[in-house]
C-alpha cells in the first residue's frame, strides 16, 4: 500500500513540474535608449536589462522590471509607465512609501496614495525592437517636467528588428538662421531662456537660469554672460555648474565666473555666471548642461538657448550687472588647497598638494547589474553597496558627434597624498573593502561611514552581520549555528569591548559643486583662493600607516548561503524520481491497455 501511494506521489509531481518547464517564453536584453538620439537613456538605470517574454495564444507578452535607484542617502523609483501613448498593466508594485506617494503627506498629486511599478505587461509585435516609453518621475515633477520620454530598444534574437535611421538625425531641429551681430560697443541687456532640444517648450533646467542675459559688444564681437540660480528640489538644490555650447568643431565649455553661489550644505561654492563668445545673431544656439542634480546622473543635459534680440536694451555697466561681477567676482577656489569636494552625497577630504592640476570629482553608487557584477568579482553578499569614486580633469571640449559618455573625456587624476572619505550610511556596522578586496580601517560617524585611502576607485560597503541570539519559544531553547559559538567569559568578567578602527572625523555629507575650465577672455587660473574650510580633515602619515593592506577574507556563512548542495541534490532527486516514476506509470498502464485490448480482440474472435 505504501508503495502504491509513493507511486502516486511521484505521478502527481510530473504532473505539476512540466507545467511551467513547457511554458512556450523566454528572456530578451532590452534598454533604454534618449527620445532624440541612440545613446542610453539617464533612466537605463532604473530598468532590468533583461526582460521576460511568454506566448498567450496569438499574442506576445513582454514584462519590463524597473529597479529603484539610490542618491543622496535615499530611494528613488518612476512613476506612471506607458508604452506607445497606451497604458500598461502592472504586474507587480513596490510596497514602499514614501514623501511624494505616501496616502496621507505625499506631496505629489498624481502619485499620492499610489504604488510604485515593480514590473509591467505589455503586448509586443515580435518583428519590432522599438517602442516609445513614457515615464512619470516625480522628483523631476517638482519642476514641473515630470513626464521623461525615451525609447525602449528590444534585442530579439535571430530577428532583424527595426532598420531606422539614426534618433538624432531624424529629430534634431534645424540650425537657426543667423544674421550679422550689429551692434554699436557697449553692454546690452536681453531675455533669454533654457528650451527643450526638440521640442517648442521650457527645458526642465530653466529655472536654473537668469532670464535675464548680457551682451557686451566690441569691434563687432560679443560676450555673452548668462547668470544661473538655485532651483530647490525636494531636500536637492540644483544650478548650472557646466555650460557647453555648439561650435564648428562640437561643443566648447563656457567660462565659469563669480564663485560666490553657495547651495545648502555645500562645502564649495559655485559659478554664478557663464560666459561665451556670440559673433552673430542667433534665434537659438544649442547647449549641453549640467544642473547638478543627483536623478538626473552626470552626463550634461542637451538644451537649446532662445535668445530674444526684440528685447535688446542697451544698459550703464555698474556693481550689480552680470558683465562687472564676473569681472571682479570671486574666483574658484584653487585646487593646490585643501578643501572638501562633495558630489550626491560623497565628501572627499583633499590635503593640500594633493592633485597637481584642477579636477571634478564624481561620487556614483552601483545599481543593477553593474553592482551584481562588482560584488561577484569579490564574492561580497547581497545588500552590499558599492561606489565609484573618481577626480577627473574637466572637460573642455567635446568631439562633433561624439556619443559617448562626456565624463569620460576628462582624464583619471590619482592623488598624490592619502584623501579621505564619507559616504552616506545608516547602521551601526559595517565594513569597506576597495575593489583588490583589500579590507580598509572606517567608521561610522553623524550618518556616514568615513575612511582614508590612497587611490580613488570603486569601494564596497559591507554590512557586518551580528550573532544571532538564543530564541526560546514553549519551553524549548533554540542554539545558535554550530559555527556561531558563544564564547564564555569567565567568572567576573564581563564580554571585552570591541574597539573600531580609528579615522579621521569628516563633516556631514552635502552636495557636489564641479566648475568648468575658463576660456582665454576669462582666465579661472587660482589666484588668492579661500582658507581650507573650518572641520575639514587632516589626513597625515599616521592616517596612511592605519590604512589596512591585508585581504580580509569573506564569511564562510555568507558563501555557504549561496550555495547548498544537500538541497540541491535533493531536488535533483525528486526531478528524476518524477520522471522516472511518470515513465514507468506510462509503461504499465500502456500494457495493461494493450492487454485488455488483446483480450477484447480474442474474445470478439471466439463469439465468431
Amino acid at each position: 500500500m505504501k508503495r502504491y501511494k509513493f507511486i502516486l506521489l511521484l505521478v502527481l509531481a510530473i504532473l505539476l513540474i512540466p507545467g511551467g518547464a513547457w511554458a512556450s517564453g523566454s528572456t530578451v536584453k532590452v534598454m533604454l535608449l534618449k527620445k532624440t538620439e541612440d545613446v542610453p537613456s539617464m533612466a537605463q538605470k532604473a530598468l532590468k536589462p533583461e526582460a521576460k517574454w511568454i506566448e498567450k495564444g496569438n499574442e506576445r507578452l513582454l514584462t519590463l522590471e524597473f529597479l529603484p535607484l539610490d542618491f543622496m542617502g535615499t530611494r528613488g523609483y518612476l512613476g506612471e509607465v506607458t508604452v506607445d501613448g497606451q497604458s500598461v498593466q502592472v504586474a507587480d508594485s513596490y510596497k514602499d512609501y514614501d514623501s511624494y506617494n505616501d496616502p496621507q503627506k505625499g506631496s505629489d498629486p498624481r502619485m499620492k496614495g499610489k504604488l510604485y511599478p515593480k514590473t509591467v505587461t505589455f503586448s509586443v509585435d515580435p518583428n519590432r525592437a522599438i517602442y516609445d516609453l513614457k515615464f512619470y518621475v516625480p522628483v523631476m515633477g517638482e519642476m514641473g517636467f515630470g513626464e521623461q520620454e525615451a525609447r525602449l530598444k528590444i534585442d530579439w534574437p535571430h530577428k532583424g528588428g527595426e532598420k531606422t535611421e539614426p534618433a538624432a538625425n531624424k529629430n534634431t531641429p534645424p540650425l537657426t538662421p543667423s544674421a550679422p551681430l550689429d551692434f554699436e560697443d557697449g553692454l546690452y541687456a536681453l531675455d533669454v531662456a533654457l528650451w527643450h532640444e526638440t521640442e517648442d517648450k521650457p527645458s526642465m533646467g530653466n529655472g536654473a537660469l537668469d532670464p535675464k542675459a548680457e551682451l557686451f559688444v566690441k569691434d563687432g564681437k560679443g560676450t555673452l554672460f548668462l547668470g544661473t540660480k538655485t532651483l530647490k528640489v525636494s531636500n536637492i538644490q540644483a544650478s548650472l555648474s557646466r555650460v557647453f555650447y555648439e561650435t564648428d568643431e562640437g561643443f566648447s565649455a563656457a567660462a565659469p565666473l563669480c564663485f560666490d553661489l553657495k547651495p545648502e550644505n555645500e562645502p564649495l561654492p559655485r559659478p554664478r555666471i557663464f560666459a561665451l563668445p556670440l559673433e552673430e545673431k542667433k534665434a537659438m544656439i544649442r547647449l549641453k548642461v549640467d544642473p547638478k542634480v543627483a536623478p538626473m546622473g552626470d552626463e550634461p543635459l542637451n538644451a537649446r538657448l532662445k535668445l530674444d534680440f526684440q528685447s535688446v536694451k542697451k544698459i550703464e555697466a555698474d556693481e550689480n550687472t552680470l558683465a562687472h561681477r564676473a569681472e571682479v567676482g570671486p574666483k574658484k577656489p584653487s585646487f593646490a588647497q585643501a578643501h572638501r569636494y562633495a558630489d550626491k552625497g560623497v565628501v572627499l577630504s583633499v590635503p593640500e598638494g594633493a592633485f597637481s592640476e584642477g579636477f571634478e570629482f564624481y561620487a556614483n553608487a552601483l545599481n543593477g547589474r553593474d553592482l551584481q557584477t562588482a560584488l561577484g568579482k569579490l564574492n561580497l553578499p547581497a545588500g552590499s553597496k558599492a561606489y565609484n569614486l573618481a577626480c577627473r580633469k574637466p572637460v573642455e571640449r567635446i568631439p562633433k558627434d561624439y556619443t559617448g559618455s562626456v565624463q569620460a573625456l576628462g582624464a583619471n587624476l590619482s592623488p598624490q597624498k592619502p584623501v579621505a572619505v564619507a559616504i552616506p550610511f545608516q547602521g551601526a556596522v559595517a565594513e569597506i573593502y576597495n575593489e583588490k578586496g583589500e579590507k580598509l580601517p572606517s567608521k561610522i560617524k553623524e550618518g556616514s561611514i568615513h575612511f582614508t585611502t590612497k587611490s580613488l576607485g570603486t569601494f564596497f560597503i559591507k554590512t557586518a552581520k551580528t550573532p544571532s541570539k538564543p530564541v526560546t519559544s514553549s519551553g524549548l531553547k533554540m542554539k545558535p549555528q554550530a559555527k556561531q559559538k558563544a564564547v564564555k567569559p569567565l567568572k567576573g568578567q564581563g564580554p571585552k569591548p570591541v574597539k573600531a578602527a580609528a579615522s579621521s572625523p569628516t563633516p556631514s555629507p552635502s552636495e557636489p559643486m564641479t566648475a568648468s575650465p575658463s576660456t582665454p577672455e576669462y582666465s579661472t587660473a587660482d589666484g588668492d583662493a579661500p582658507a581650507f574650510a573650518e572641520g575639514a580633515y587632516d589626513v597625515g602619515e599616521e592616517a596612511v600607516a592605519e590604512e589596512s593592506t591585508q585581504k580580509a577574507p569573506l564569511d564562510e556563512e555568507d558563501m555557504q548561503e549561496k550555495e547548498r548542495p544537500g538541497l540541491i541534490i535533493f531536488c535533483l532527486t525528486i526531478i528524476f524520481a518524477a520522471l522516472g516514476g511518470g515513465a514507468y506509470m506510462t509503461r504499465k498502464y500502456y500494457r495493461m491497455y494493450m492487454d485488455e485490448l488483446i483480450y477484447e480482440a480474442e474474445r470478439e474472435r471466439e463469439s465468431r
